[in-house]
């Protein structure tokens, strides 16, 4: 039986951050199918296929968007109850912690401020070195108060061998340990985090998972790829 547009469970927001309006982002992936480059970035786990092109460049550009969301569709209680799949937010080239901090913070209260308790969850893939995201971090601990905010991060499997086979690159082992670090460090600061792995992983993943501090372990089947840019 079909149902009716009212009993469709409601759509999760996605916000892809660029770095310009006018400028050629390049797009991370949301999973491929294991025929990229050694040297290409491990894509991101999803829950659906993303869109083709970044749409928040500012500040306003994300409150815009996650107002216009949540007033489309008929969309129950707008992002105030436990039926609310949340706003998804990823970034070009996976920069989302370093490049685009300020436009998070802000952002993300301005949301709140107007909807309060709707949640965020930031996607990456967790790799960089701790230079690379500790600052990041810190300043998303020390303004996460009461905004809901979830970091989830593509774990893929239990060791670098399944990461490898499942992200489509050469050699996991140094991702892999990055990606654990990573967890690791967002536990230490106490910021929440999920992770997402494939089906064929998911029992030992989960297990690592939860011991890396993760609170939910989510699986993930593959779906569409963002489009390259030419």
């Amino acid at each position: 039986m079909m149902m009716s547009p009212d009993q469709r469970p409601p759509k999760p927001c996605l916000l892809w951050l660029g770095t310009s309006a006018n400028e050629q982002d390049s797009p991370v992936p949301s999973r491929n199918d294991g025929t990229s480059s050694p040297t290409q970035r491990p894509p991101l786990l999803l829950p659906f296929p993303a869109s083709a092109q970044p749409n928040v460049y500012t500040a306003d550009d994300f409150y815009q968007t996650v107002q216009a969301h949540y007033e489309s569709e008929a969309h129950f209680v707008g992002g105030m109850g436990e039926s609310d799949p949340g706003v998804y937010v990823l970034s070009t080239d996976d920069d989302l912690l370093r490049q685009h901090g300020p436009l998070l913070r802000d952002g993300m209260a301005r949301v709140h401020a107007a909807r309060h308790g709707v949640p965020f969850y930031l996607c990456t893939t967790g790799l960089g070195n701790d230079t690379d995201w500790s600052v990041p971090l810190e300043a998303l601990a020390h303004s996460n108060n009461n905004h809901n905010t979830t970091i989830q991060v593509s774990l893929y499997g239990s060791n670098p061998a399944e990461y490898a086979r499942a992200a489509g690159i050469a050699d996991g082992r140094r991702a892999f340990a990055q990606v654990c670090a990573f967890l690791v460090a967002c536990q230490e600061l106490r910021i929440p985090t999920e992770v997402a792995v494939v089906p064929e992983y998911a029992k030992s993943a989960r297990e690592l998972a939860l011991t890396l501090g993760a609170q939910q372990v989510h699986v993930y089947e593959p779906v569409p790829s963002i489009p390259e840019h030419s």
